[in-house]
């Protein structure tokens, strides 16, 4: 009777201590929930990976991510991303979606248009709740190659939201060939990216990311 209960006990700890294990992990910020893609733009039409397709509003962006291979823009993962050289003013919209993780994460590249410093016209993503903008982040403009950059929606949890992509900036001046926007690689996540990872997005009413004298970007004071 007594090997019988041992044998028994075993089994059960073997069974739910992984299961309490995880559990603690967790609770104590040392696991984090899996990460939710939300588009990666390797399927045709702009699909949204949880559900739906992006609402696609004018020219720039076609109506299919561009071919990698046919830009010049580089650190794209896939074969497709999002390329507004088309021409035109136009914008991506996602479905509507709950937050579910504390960070949303994108490869972004190209101009830095914001609508401001008479720039006529703006290349930017947007994350919207309630139909206003809560986080923005535009290219870092000179610079075709795409790289990482997260939201900090930990605040936000629970609320539904909208991305919105913005491509209305004027090829005019200096910088026209800078006038569009490339984003990549949609993600939900509770990891924040590495310290050392280029961050191009700042808060509403933040100034304009400038190049430093090493050449990394860096977000200069708010105004």
């Amino acid at each position: 009777m007594t090997k019988n209960m041992t044998v028994c006990t075993r089994s059960m700890f073997q069974i739910y201590a992984p299961m309490i294990l995880g559990l603690t992990l967790i609770s104590a910020g040392w696991l984090h929930a899996q990460d939710i893609v939300l588009s990666d733009f390797e399927e045709p039409n702009y699909v949204w990976l949880p559900g739906g397709s992006w609402t696609v509003t004018g020219t720039p962006f076609g109506t299919t991510p561009a071919l990698g291979t046919a830009t010049p823009v580089t650190g794209y993962q896939g074969s497709y991303l999002v390329y507004s050289a088309n021409g035109g003013n136009g914008t991506l919209v996602s479905p509507s979606f709950t937050i579910q993780r504390n960070y949303i994460k994108f490869l972004i590249g190209g101009g830095s248009y914001r609508g401001e410093g008479g720039y006529g016209g703006e290349t930017r993503i947007d994350l919207l709740v309630n139909g206003q903008v809560v986080q923005h982040a535009a290219g870092p403009g000179e610079w075709e190659n795409m790289d990482w950059e997260q939201w900090n929606v930990s605040g936000l949890l629970g609320q539904t939201a909208q991305i919105r992509i913005v491509a209305t900036a004027v090829a005019t001046g200096d910088f026209s060939a800078w006038a569009h926007i490339n984003v990549d690689q949609i993600v939900e996540s509770d990891n924040s990216l590495t310290i050392g990872v280029h961050q191009f997005s700042r808060q509403v009413g933040q100034s304009r990311p400038c190049r430093g004298a090493a050449g990394e970007w860096s977000v200069s004071a708010g105004v």
